[in-house]
């Protein structure tokens, strides 16, 4: 009986290696083609442990829960007995986040019970956890035979909590799932009877009172292992939890004795554990902490030993991270190592089976990367709101800039002779050229700073403000070269092109350099490690069609329509499959926004024109592909799908209206970020700011006199002209970002970030466009226009 190795995930000395590497396939894959990306496979069946080969005669996992434990506090002078046991297991960090930011002890063992995010009603901001009780009927430790109907105190009130969350979950169903399987169980200590709890609040199998001495907790947990005769047996142990408030360091002399008491009785518990089975030939421990030192989020640990852990590193398949796991993995986890069918309730458990991997290097190293990773996140963590913040302030500076350059008040300070505007007008349009290109390349370049170690430095925040910089100023300098200065798509092409490859090769090799990035995924937060999420699906989508668009531009002007429509498609072929596929991209939203998008920027580009049957046969085909994807991903094994085939499972379930429910009261609730802000404005100085001129030259040629310094009287209008495809590129960025704001529940958000990504580059592309207009090149549009003589343009 083997324990499989996962051989997806790369271990954490090579990532530094990786992140190097990707530097150098950025480069040499700038004349990229989506379909040619390699498919990144899950690996089949992670973590199934198939007890009763003949040769056993039982099989038994003991789980060691605990709460407020990081990798960062265990040391041999700390907490000796634990770092002992981690020397000589596998380990790796355990995300517990919850309903909330941070989860108390009970929400811990509340989500152990459910297999799904649950959560205490009291675990409010600013409110101190709930201590967790024994069962009142609870029998004495020192009688030999165990309570057999303990009931977990205060179970309907953590019942009507969980019900008021939006996550679905049914607490006791983990100890449902055991009982039906037929798993002779134990539980020691109040936190292992809500993980044991069946849906009525009973504990499942004997229950055992955790003693106040923690040196004697061995005395129940041996008294637990005696009890239990099946063929495979599973025991949870509550060792007890660290409550550290924010006015304390670790050392604290209180702080100090809670560590002393949690390492005790995993002491005490491993000592009882060995003298059952002393070469662990029988027995599978786990040791986790569920839950975060009281009001601080942090990456906990986890540690596996025994029969089967044929590896040193820990990873699942619901992160696609090394070293990473969810609390919501452990329940699924237990499920597989005592070989219980729970495919009738897999709907229920959203967690995955973790899996065991050997790397190089000592078990110091390991730990250290997990620290490392730790320290990464927590550097990362309070810059993502002044991030946004101040992308959010720029973006709406440089909108409010061009508004106020297209107001009336100041087309006539301009159009007097002699201002200092006048003089400088050539300046000022260029500065607007560098400062779109500059804004647009942010979000990538917060992207491609984690290729440098920026959270080790003694200052993170200038450490990483100045790499920022770097990459935007590289990314500046290169559209800036004069070898692309005839190309009006330049802006947008080149800083489309950076983006899309940055994020298709990221998500290609694992999504890396998302992972504790300003705009990537925040580890304690707990939501998507790998592929898409919202903000890099928003990034991807702008990019790319605007990529198509800058590409089917040039065959357009050289009248290769049907080359530039199979360049679109092809195109927009493989940024969908990339974005959808179950073990790539793995984006449920991204599809049916990229499809229409691209559909009708490929029947633009070979001249067909685009009509309302056309438009309603484009929205179903995006439908069909996006319920593909799902199917698709439904039909593989069970713990190997992604969130595409347990949509799938949960609408069978008849759970269509709750998810949909919980996405729209999502979607609301963004109104209230800052990026809504940006969203509103963007569109605002699209529609009438920056339409508003073309307007005006569209009506009559004598309207075009206060722009006439801008453009040497040539029509504002004529960039649609000279650049064919621009228009309809940016319609399309318009249908891609309209369908991803409704069907993605980040709502407004991703609006937000997408006009906060594109306006800047259509206000780069105008700058070019007029900077390229040192004559006029237009002698009709500029003979009818009528100018003002006071408007003379200047050199």
């Amino acid at each position: 009986m083997t324990f499989p190795l996962t051989r997806w995930s790369a271990s954490f000395s090579q990532r530094r290696g990786r992140r190097l590497w990707a530097v150098g396939l950025l480069v040499a894959v700038l004349a990229f083609m989506f379909p040619t990306i390699p498919s990144y496979a899950v690996p089949e069946n992670i973590a199934s442990v198939h007890a009763g080969d003949g040769e056993e005669d039982f099989h038994q996992v003991v789980f060691i829960g605990a709460s407020g434990l990081r990798w960062a506090d265990v040391t041999a002078e700390r907490t000796p007995h634990i770092a002992k046991f981690a020397q000589a297991s596998a380990v790796g960090n355990l995300v517990t986040r919850g309903v909330r930011t941070s989860a108390c002890p009970a929400d811990g063992w509340l989500a152990f019970s459910a297999g799904n995010r649950a959560g205490d009603s009291i675990n409010g901001a600013g409110s101190a956890c709930r201590y967790l009780e024994e069962p009142s009927d609870a029998a004495p430790t020192t009688n030999e035979s165990a309570l057999m109907e303990a009931r977990v105190p205060q179970w309907s009130v953590f019942q009507e909590a969980v019900a008021e969350q939006k996550y679905s979950a049914v607490l006791g169903s983990t100890g449902e799932v055991l009982l039906q399987g037929g798993i002779d169980t134990a539980a020691v200590g109040p936190g292992a009877a809500i993980a044991l709890a069946q849906p009525d609040g009973r504990v499942v199998g004997p229950y055992f009172a955790r003693p106040a001495a923690a040196g004697q907790i061995g005395f129940p947990v041996g008294q637990a292992l005696d009890v239990l005769d099946g063929a495979n047996r599973f025991l949870a142990v509550d060792a007890g939890h660290i409550r550290v408030s924010s006015n304390q360091s670790l050392s604290d002399p209180v702080v100090l004795a809670q560590f002393q008491e949690i390492d005790e009785r995993v002491d005490s518990t491993l000592r009882a554990i060995y003298a059952d089975d002393p070469r662990l030939e029988h027995t599978t421990i786990v040791l986790a902490s569920l839950a975060d030192p009281m009001g601080a989020p942090r990456l906990s640990i986890l540690a596996m030993a025994g029969k089967d852990v044929e590896g040193n590193f820990l990873t699942s398949p619901s992160t696609r991270q090394a070293g990473y796991s969810q609390a919501t993995d452990v329940p699924t986890t237990i499920f597989n190592l005592l070989d219980v069918d729970y495919s009738a309730q897999r709907s229920t458990f959203v967690g995955s089976s973790i899996g065991v991997e050997t790397v190089p290097g000592t078990a110091t190293e390991r730990i250290d990367a997990l620290i490392d990773d730790e320290t990464h996140a927590l550097a990362a963590r309070p810059l993502v709101g002044t991030y946004f913040l101040i992308f959010c302030i720029v973006n709406i500076l440089l909108f409010a800039s061009v508004s106020y350059v297209f107001s009336g008040r100041f087309l006539r300070r301009v159009t007097r002779s002699g201002t200092w505007i006048a003089r400088h007008s050539r300046a000022l349009i260029k500065c607007c050229e560098v400062a779109g290109i500059a804004l647009a390349s942010l979000p990538v370049a917060t992207l491609l700073a984690n290729l440098f170690p920026w959270w080790r430095a003694a200052a993170p925040v200038i450490a990483l403000t100045g790499i920022c910089a770097l990459i935007i100023g590289i990314i500046v300098g290169v559209t800036m070269l004069p070898i692309w200065r005839a190309w009006r798509f330049g802006p947008i092409g080149i800083v489309a092109l950076i983006t899309a490859v940055t994020l298709a090769v990221d998500i290609a090799t694992g999504a890396q350099l998302q992972i504790s990035a300003l705009m990537g995924v925040q580890p304690m937060v707990g939501g998507r490690f790998y592929g898409f999420n919202n903000h890099a699906f928003t990034l991807f989508a702008v990019s790319t069609v605007l990529l198509a668009g800058a590409i089917a531009n040039e065959l357009v002007a050289r009248n290769k329509r049907k080359l530039a429509g199979l360049a679109v498609a092809l195109v927009g072929v493989g940024a969908i499959l990339l974005d959808g596929s179950p073990s790539l991209g793995a984006d449920f939203g991204g599809p049916p926004a990229l499809f229409p998008a691209f559909a009708m920027l490929t029947l633009v580009a070979l001249g067909i024109k685009i009509s309302w049957k056309k438009a309603v046969g484009i929205l179903a085909a995006a439908v069909f592909v996006v319920s593909s994807f799902a199917v698709l991903d439904w039909l593989r094994p069970a713990d190997q799908r992604t969130h595409l085939g347990r949509f799938v499972d949960t609408v069978l379930d008849g759970g269509f209206f709750d998810v949909v429910g919980r996405k729209l009261a999502a979607n609301f609730s963004t109104f209230t970020n800052p990026l809504s802000l940006v969203a509103i404005t963007g569109v605002l100085v699209i529609l009438i700011v920056l339409g508003r001129p073309v307007r005006l030259a569209a009506r009559e040629a004598n309207t075009l006199a206060p722009y006439h310094w801008l453009t040497h009287g040539v029509p504002l209008k004529q960039i649609a002209t000279d650049t064919p495809m621009f228009l309809p590129t940016v319609h399309a960025v318009y249908v891609a970002l309209a369908i991803g704001t409704l069907v993605n529940d980040s709502g407004v958000v991703i609006l937000g970030i997408g006009l906060a990504v594109l306006v800047p580059l259509l206000i780069a592309t105008y700058a070019r466009w007029i900077l390229g207009l040192a004559r006029p090149q237009h002698p009709q549009s500029a003979v009818t226009s009528s100018p003002d003589p006071s408007a003379a343009p200047t050199a």
